[in-house]
């Protein structure tokens, strides 16, 4: 009797399971309800973290009718996000005890049918995600950082150059990472978008060159600098030193100029110079930043200053005494002869008939043997050394040159002073692209990682509920790797805000390589800057940081140059002894491998706190640099370092 009531019974157990299967797996446009967690699947949530739409997909679920990752759950949602399961109502069956999920919480449906443990609600990519995770207030997670790294250096994003579509992805993926923390929109007509033109340039055909009776190869040791002219040139060549001109000036005025107040011009002597092609050395005598940063420039080719060094300028300036093409070398005190980063023209130089190239040294000297020894008497001497030479040289390329639309993503905080102050944090968003041999620059650490850094920065003010005194705006720029465009754009012709109301600008540029031990900060040793050094290390003091922060002299190779042109105080940052691996700067081996998790947290960290001071008005407080680790903190101890 007994045996005959539970057999009865099991048989009536196994009935009600097969009815509800059946009602479970019937309607196949509910695959994403919580009733989906019935079937065989574990809907274990705990894997749903940073999951794309593969809560719904466990590998043998029975109730996998929406496998194919296009339902776009976000990172912390309840395993069914986008699938209209807000709570037990929303499911399809009417069993109590198979679909009491814990929809409350961002982890663990705790169904009864949670059996199979074969099943796993494993990852997709969060970088498709378009609503906000969840995180915890003050914890700057560097793997969540690098993983936003690694998906905007992916093959997908194409290397991110201007008017690709690579670059529109990141602009999408950027404004969706804004709207997900509800910044409010602070472009162009209510949206994140700032839109500016710019012109893309493209070598066609092969380059040449050649100097003496020496033939240069294209990109084996010559290559044509990006915004050089078209044509094709042959002249006499003269060396003109470092290519410089520094007017005379008053001493009291410029200080830490190192040269004469005379004056210094690499062309004084040389004549016209019309129909011959320059031969100049890169940077400046000594390599000496004070003459980048403090000496006076020619004013009918630079507006403000620092600009003896750029490569336009020394461009300009060959074109202005009369040359008809110019080819730059690395000097002698450059560790590196010739590699293949691309190196630009600022936009403002641009000159469509006038070409230049950068060739290797060791190859130049082949074709001019005492360049050496002209360099070194400069170098010494402080004085030019430049003369016409009896070779001729012969150049020649094609360039195209296309309009493009691109655009900045900017999104802010207002802040809750009457006419409240700014500040704002920024980082370029674009890279190089694709070159003509289909090489792709992924640009992870330059400049992914400080892009991770400003959107992380985001997420710390929305997760910790800061209420900004001064408005927070948050901004990637575009066409950087350019000439700095995206940030001149802000600056010169469309602010969100005021410049005369913006306090501070934080930037960050490759942020995420580098030996894990601190933070240089460009420019943190000026006066005008020295208030948020004394800030950054008041907020790692007292939030028990131990990392070393470096101020360091201006430099204006980052979208800081025009907020410091503007008189706006600013804090660049980039990770401290970047250069042991400045061998991927712009190489399509600046690869998400090279950046390191505990480095971006070290970043994110830094910058947050110091920002969040900032713009509760809080940047008071002084103190001496914290002691620099004693060891690195990615050597493979830290829980965060990764074996390569």
């Amino acid at each position: 009797m007994v045996k005959s009531m539970r057999c009865a019974f099991m048989v009536l157990i196994l009935v009600f399971f097969s009815v509800n299967t059946i009602n479970c797996s019937s309607d196949p446009d509910d695959s994403g309800s919580d009733a989906d967690s019935d079937a065989d699947s574990d809907s274990d949530s705990d894997a749903d973290t940073d999951s794309d739409s593969d809560a719904d997909s466990d590998a043998d679920s029975d109730a996998d009718s929406d496998a194919d990752g296009d339902t776009d759950t976000d990172s912390d949602a309840d395993s069914d996000a986008d699938t209209d399961t807000d709570s037990d109502a929303d499911t399809d069956t009417d069993s109590d005890a198979d679909t009491d999920t814990d929809t409350d919480a961002d982890t663990d449906t705790d169904t009864d049918a949670d059996t199979d443990a074969d099943t796993d609600t494993d990852t997709g990519s969060e970088s498709d995600t378009d609503t906000e995770e969840e995180g915890e207030c003050g914890v700057v997670d560097g793997d969540r950082m690098w993983d936003e790294v690694a998906h905007l250096a992916s093959e997908e994003f194409a290397g991110r150059e201007p008017g690709t579509e690579g670059n529109e992805l990141a602009l999408q993926y950027i404004e969706g990472v804004m709207a997900a923390y509800n910044l409010e929109p602070a472009g162009d007509n209510g949206t994140y978008r700032q839109v500016f033109n710019t012109k893309v340039f493209k070598v066609v055909g092969q380059p040449s060159l050649s100097i003496g009776k020496e033939t240069f190869a294209h990109r084996d040791n010559f290559k044509v600098l990006y915004r050089s002219g078209s044509g094709s040139v042959t002249g006499q060549v003269v060396f003109a030193g470092y290519g410089m001109v520094v007017p005379a000036y008053d001493r009291s005025a410029y200080p830490k100029c190192p040269l004469s107040s005379k004056g210094y011009n690499d062309y004084e002597k040389l004549g016209d110079l019309t129909g011959k092609i320059v031969v100049a050395l890169r940077y400046g005598p000594n390599d000496d930043n004070d003459t980048f940063n403090h000496c006076p420039v020619d004013p009918t080719l630079c507006e403000g200053s620092h600009c003896l060094w750029d490569f336009g300028y020394k461009a300009a300036s060959a074109k202005k005494h009369g040359a008809a093409g110019m080819i730059i070398v690395p000097n002698f005190r450059d560790r590196r002869d010739f590699d293949h980063r691309r190196y630009f023209i600022d936009e403002a130089y641009h000159d469509s008939s006038f070409p230049v190239f950068y060739v290797s040294r060791e190859k130049l000297v082949r074709a001019i043997p005492a360049l050496n020894g002209w360099s070194a008497s400069i170098d010494a001497t402080l004085s030019p050394n430049s003369r016409q030479l009896a070779i001729d040289a012969k150049m020649t390329v094609t360039v195209n040159e296309t309009m493009v639309e691109t655009a900045n993503v900017v999104g802010a905080i207002t802040g809750t002073d009457p006419d409240p102050e700014v500040t704002i944090i920024g980082a370029h968003m674009d890279h190089l692209g694709i070159d003509e041999q289909g090489n792709l620059y992924p640009g992870a650490d330059d400049n992914a990682s400080g892009v991770s850094t400003v959107l992380e920065s985001a997420r710390q003010f929305r997760w910790c509920d800061i209420v900004p005194k001064r408005t927070t705006v948050f901004a990637t720029w575009n066409a950087e790797e350019m000439g700095l465009l995206g940030s001149k754009h802000y600056v010169n012709s469309s602010p969100s805000f005021p410049l005369e109301k913006t306090k501070a600008y934080f930037n960050l540029d490759m942020v995420g390589a580098g030996s894990g031990t601190g933070m240089q900060l460009t420019g943190g040793n000026e006066s005008d800057n020295r208030w948020l050094t004394d800030t950054m290390i008041a907020q790692a003091q007292a939030e028990g940081f131990s990392w070393d922060i470096a101020p360091s002299g201006e430099h204006n190779g980052s979208d800081h140059a025009a907020f410091n042109n503007a008189g706006i105080s600013y804090c660049y940052g980039q990770t401290q002894y970047w250069s042991d691996h400045s061998g991927i700067y712009h190489t399509p081996q600046d690869t998400p491998d090279k950046v390191e998790p505990v480095v971006l947290q070290l970043t994110g960290e830094l910058f947050w706190t110091t920002l969040r001071a900032v713009a509760l008005g809080e940047e008071e407080g002084k103190g001496s640099p914290p002691p620099a680790p004693k060891t690195p903190y990615f050597d493979g101890t830290h829980p965060q370092a990764r074996t390569r």
